[in-house]
């Protein structure tokens, strides 16, 4: 199988064989041929990118409380990182100082009410929540 850039290697001289041709025909029924700066549009420039790495999710897979990291995929998350609460899983926000860059929940994102009140501050910070159809912030 040929390479990305043998294939636009190969696209380019196939771009330009049709030019040359479209020229001669051009040529031949007495129109002007192309000036020189639509010449030069006919070769093809290949550059490396700069290495990209995508920000990965952490995405739930089983049902636990959110700081348990075996739940996680990519490990708890934190405020740099998106979250994604998988469907049929459910994750319980249980005590303070969640944190998310932002959060998807196709499951369920429980918050248990406790009778203590020492207890019933609970906290959750990202940038947005968003409950899919299916996904329920119980």
């Amino acid at each position: 199988m040929p390479s990305p850039i043998d294939s636009l290697r190969a696209a380019a001289q196939h771009v330009s064989a049709k030019r040359a041709s479209l020229t001669r025909l051009l040529n031949t029924s007495g129109r002007r041929a192309a000036d020189a700066r639509s010449q030069k549009r006919d070769s093809l420039r290949v550059e490396t990118l700069e290495r990209r790495e995508l920000m990965a999710a952490s995405i739930a897979t089983m049902d636990g409380d959110w700081f348990n990291p075996a739940i996680w995929s990519a490990g708890v998350p934190d405020q740099n990182t998106p979250a994604i609460i998988g469907r049929d899983v459910t994750v319980n926000l249980d005590g303070k100082d969640h944190a998310a860059e932002t959060l998807v929940v196709h499951g369920d994102l429980v918050v248990p009410e406790d009778d203590n009140p020492a207890e019933a501050d609970k906290t959750l910070i990202a940038r947005w929540v968003h409950v899919n159809s299916g996904g329920e912030f119980i």
